[in-house]
């Protein structure tokens, strides 16, 4: 039960938070919808989920792991990428003066 309401939680979190970072924001959106649907599904049908479909569901989760993880790696890299261009151009500033 808790499971099922951290993964719609976690898809919610991250459609809002597209708003207010817009960088990469069609990951997030899409991170944020797939979460909402396997959410939902498990708490539609939570019997179907952990009795009849263990291998799908295991299978899916996995892959939603790992591209959630691949997703935030990206947006981690472009964060340092921008702040370092930042820091850069900062230098460069203070070296005019």
């Amino acid at each position: 039960m808790v499971f099922r309401l951290l993964v719609a939680r976690q898809g919610i979190i991250d459609i809002v938070y597209m708003f207010v970072d817009r960088t990469a924001w069609g990951w997030k959106l899409f991170m944020g919808v797939v979460s909402i649907i396997a959410g939902s599904y498990i708490m539609m049908y939570p019997v179907a989920t952990a009795l009849m479909l263990p291998r799908l569901f295991v299978l899916v989760l996995g892959i939603w792991g790992l591209v959630y993880g691949v997703v935030l790696l990206l947006m981690a890299f472009r964060v340092v990428a921008g702040e370092r261009a930042y820091s850069e151009s900062l230098e460069s500033f203070s070296d005019l003066s």
